[in-house]
């Protein structure tokens, strides 16, 4: 059985869920917390990094405009965890948050505020619209060419970091996920963890599929 590690820091969301998702592709998901990841990683398959609060701007290179609950103790953690997991050759799948630590650990940048309505989150539930995936990318191997997608960021991608390629996009041109060319990495901006189970609609693709890529083909590649 597969292990997978879950990076756990303050302001995770639906942390129970990416827990459920792991465990519905018949894998073992395992906490990482600060105290216990360097001891734990070693034993693991893959890594997912999940949602939350946002990217401290600096570490990017910006002054702080629009980013909101930074908590610079949270992202040194999960950034260590992404540069040990590397060193260890294990493949990491970022959503949300951790698509965008994702990408300022290989040296890209973030757009603090899109300011779109769209990718707004709203506590009536997650908002729901089209996406475009591109072709011959890990997206395409699950999904058709146009799939709907949840949004709860006011964040984006703004520039990619090292080797990293887009593989889908809104129909307003916000990066909704992202493949590696050498690495094996990958992330999306919406949250497959609340695109099955409890939260499954007929109008969206199922989220299980994309943790069943990362855990039955990327992390046994």
């Amino acid at each position: 059985m597969k292990r997978i590690g879950i990076v756990a820091g303050e302001g995770v969301l639906f942390s129970k869920e990416y827990h459920k998702a792991v465990r519905a592709c018949d894998a073992q998901p395992v906490t990482l917390t600060p105290t216990s990841y360097e001891e734990l990683l070693p034993t693991l398959d893959g890594v997912v990094i999940p949602g939350g609060p946002d990217i401290n701007p600096l570490r990017y290179g910006q002054k702080n405009v629009a980013a909101e609950d930074v908590n610079d103790a949270n992202d040194s953690y999960e950034l260590e965890v992404i540069d040990q997991a590397l060193h260890q050759k294990l493949p990491l799948f970022g959503i949300c948050r951790g698509l965008q630590l994702l990408i300022v650990f290989l040296g890209g940048s973030l757009q603090q505020d899109i300011d779109r309505e769209v990718h707004t989150w709203t506590p009536h539930g997650d908002r729901i619209h089209e996406t475009s995936v591109k072709a011959h990318s890990f997206l395409s191997s699950i999904y058709t060419q146009r799939v709907r997608v949840n949004s709860a960021h006011h964040q984006a991608i703004r520039d990619l970091g090292d080797g990293c390629v887009p593989v889908q996009w809104s129909d307003d041109n916000v990066i909704e996920a992202v493949q590696h060319n050498k690495l094996p990495i990958i992330g999306t901006q919406w949250h497959p963890e609340r695109m099955r189970g409890r939260y499954a609609r007929p109008d969206m693709g199922d989220g299980t599929r994309v943790f069943q890529y990362f855990i039955k083909d990327l992390c046994s590649a």
